[in-house]
């Protein structure tokens, strides 16, 4: 779409490999789970000006905080499917500095929850991408207490999405509401028993309640799955990525 309607512009990638060969798909891969050897080699090599990033594809979030913790990329826009981030060169600040541009897209977000929450009263519940990209976005940059508000909705619509309480649980662990926390994630390993993240969740959240004999067999359960996951979570040094391996799980809509 970009490169029909801008043709003088140059358009980077959209995951073709057939197109773009093995060795650019994998340093975008990495860019994409946030690691900073793949930004930084997507900089250094290609140097866009600007991404657009779908936010419910699994290791946006990632890509988002990585970009984002450098002082030379900014976010422009944000609607909850959809971000723009763009790099702080001297073409783009008129962009950047565009508070309009800024405001259109939380508009359309607010829309959405709206709408989402007349439809859940309404008892019309349904899937909203949007939402879940929100919610991705929010839990990678660290914003708990929108994670919580996004994925509170988003359970109530929908109880059976296993994704959305693992999430919900990280946030509220994250706020220091390890009773919720602990609810949440029990929901979730009753629905995904193979995902290491709600185990290694639900183990904290049952350690700060006091639950030490609960805790210990959910950590172990946790670590008969990664046990290098659960090393990590359980010396602090694991990041808090909405993708991939990371102890904030990805909540993408699955087909």
């Amino acid at each position: 779409f970009l490169a029909w309607q801008y043709p003088e512009r140059s358009v980077f990638v959209d995951q073709r490999a057939a197109v773009y060969g093995s060795e650019l798909l994998k340093v975008l891969g990495q860019a994409l789970n946030g690691n900073d050897e793949g930004i930084a080699a997507l900089e250094e090599r290609w140097q866009p000006g600007a991404v657009i990033v779908n936010c419910c594809v699994p290791g946006a979030g990632a890509m988002i905080r990585g970009l984002l913790k450098k002082q030379h990329w900014a976010l422009v826009y944000f609607d909850g499917s959809t971000a723009i981030l763009a790099r702080a060169i001297l073409e783009n600040q008129g962009l950047i500095r565009d508070t309009k541009v800024q405001d259109a897209g939380l508009q359309v977000l607010d829309k959405e929850r709206r709408r989402f929450i007349e439809q859940l009263n309404a008892g019309k519940p349904f899937i909203s991408p949007r939402l879940i990209g929100a919610g991705n976005f929010f839990l990678a940059l660290g914003r708990y207490k929108e994670c919580v508000d996004v994925y509170t909705l988003l359970t109530k619509a929908n109880p059976q999405m296993a994704n959305a309480w693992m999430c919900l649980g990280a946030a509220q662990a994250e706020t220091g509401d390890y009773a919720a926390a602990a609810e949440s994630m029990e929901r979730a390993t009753a629905m995904a028993p193979k995902n290491v993240w709600a185990w290694l969740y639900l183990s904290r959240a049952y350690e700060k309640l006091g639950r030490g004999d609960e805790s210990r067999v959910a950590f172990e359960k946790g670590s008969q799955l990664n046990d290098t996951a659960a090393q990590l979570f359980k010396n602090g040094s694991a990041g808090k990525s909405p993708s991939g391996e990371s102890p904030a799980p990805d909540v993408s809509p699955k087909p």
